[in-house]
């Protein structure tokens, strides 16, 4: 009696588990017209559905309905299959769907309709990947995202194949069957790439190892948060300089160097934080001058400095010139700066600044601010 007893609960038991993960009827009747109003008629939705879930709408659970009405609200939803859009499918038959998929796999990722997206994998539930990319978070079906692989070879000989799992602007991550690799993309010789098995010509690749992005890293005369990407060459018109890594960089004043001042100013971002639509950086640096004025170095601190006259009058020094005339033999000139002191020496500067910015709303460009502090060996030279 016992057992017929336990028989009869468990059975209960699990056809009520079976029937609360099922789809309600006010989902249902929720994907239906939110189905309608983006022009699929019912077949089309019963396709869409048994391609990405495998199961008519009658077939799904709870989550999934509501995986699908968030779908169908969000800023792009989905299409219906359209007669161009089978052609395309069709194509894509022969193509390989990407089987080493992993939450944390950061790398562009290729889909069968030709969409291209830079992204980081943050979770695969239920047939959906979803990545971060810097334009928000996306939900692609895994079975629309292409298997991506490298054939490539090492300058020492070393060769290596399989699926590409991560790519940084420095190195390649391979997913080989004895194990992950990281290979260094200044060590590489030969490079293929196969995009679902289909070899990428190199035209189409070659321009990512080595073409920069646009950063800004002062603002006039003063740095920001934000180092010079990895690899990266920067010319201005005052300076020269060069990304080593996403961290590190070093600029030089080329004019200031011509005139004998040999000068470096290297810059480390020690904390960094990015999101889909702000950026954060906090950076230190150092500028260090061989041979730099001290003339330019006092009349930076000129509101600091009190010129005695005589016994009786104190006047103020300024960057144009000195409260008194001074008489050289020549006509009498209000008197300067490089009056009182003249000569260079070696001139040095720390800083650390914190930099945010965030997209434009207009979509033109990027908008934010930055704030920091300096200090100098200037104040040692006030004496003299």
């Amino acid at each position: 009696m016992l057992k017929k007893f336990l028989s009869i609960l468990i059975f209960i038991s699990a056809v009520t588990v079976c029937y609360a993960e099922l789809i309600l009827p006010a989902q249902t009747s929720a994907i239906r017209t939110l189905a309608e109003k983006n022009n699929f008629s019912d077949e089309e939705l019963q396709i869409y559905l048994i391609k990405h879930y495998g199961k008519t709408v009658h077939g799904l659970t709870r989550e999934q309905a509501i995986q699908i009405i968030n779908r169908f609200q969000s800023e792009n939803p989905p299409r219906p299959t359209t007669e161009s859009y089978i052609k395309e499918v069709d194509e894509a038959k022969d193509l390989l769907i990407a089987e080493s998929l992993e939450v944390g796999m950061s790398k562009r990722f290729y889909m069968v309709d030709g969409n291209v997206i830079d992204g980081t994998i943050i979770s695969i539930e239920d047939g959906i990947c979803a990545i971060k990319t810097v334009d928000g978070n996306l939900n692609i079906p895994i079975n629309e995202i292409l298997e991506e692989t490298v054939d490539l070879l090492k300058k020492d000989g070393t060769r290596y194949k399989g699926p590409l799992i991560h790519e940084t602007l420095e190195e390649l991550v391979i997913k080989s069957k004895y194990g992950d690799v990281a290979v260094q993309k200044k060590d590489i010789k030969d490079l293929d790439r196969y995009q679902g098995g289909r070899l990428v010509p190199k035209t189409e690749f070659k321009k990512k190892f080595y073409q920069g992005e646009a950063q800004l890293i002062s603002v006039f005369l003063d740095p920001t948060g934000f180092p010079l990407e990895a690899n990266t060459f920067y010319l201005s018109g005052l300076s020269i300089g060069y990304g080593f890594t996403e961290r590190f960089m070093i600029t030089t004043k080329f004019a200031s160097n011509f005139a004998g001042d040999l000068n470096l100013h290297p810059k480390l971002r020690v904390f960094h934080k990015k999101t889909a639509d702000t950026e954060q950086a906090l950076s230190i640096g150092i500028g260090l001058h061989r041979n730099y004025p001290r003339s330019s170095v006092l009349s930076k601190y000129s509101h600091y400095v009190d010129v005695i006259i005589d016994d009786s009058t104190v006047g103020k020094l300024n960057r144009i010139g000195l409260p008194f005339e001074i008489n050289d033999g020549n006509e009498p000139r209000q008197a300067k700066v490089s009056d009182i002191i003249d000569g260079n020496g070696v001139y040095a500067e720390f800083y650390t600044v914190y930099s945010s910015r965030r997209k434009n709303p207009t979509g033109r460009g990027k908008v934010g601010w930055s704030v920091g502090a300096k200090v100098s060996n200037s104040f040692s030279l006030l004496n003299d």
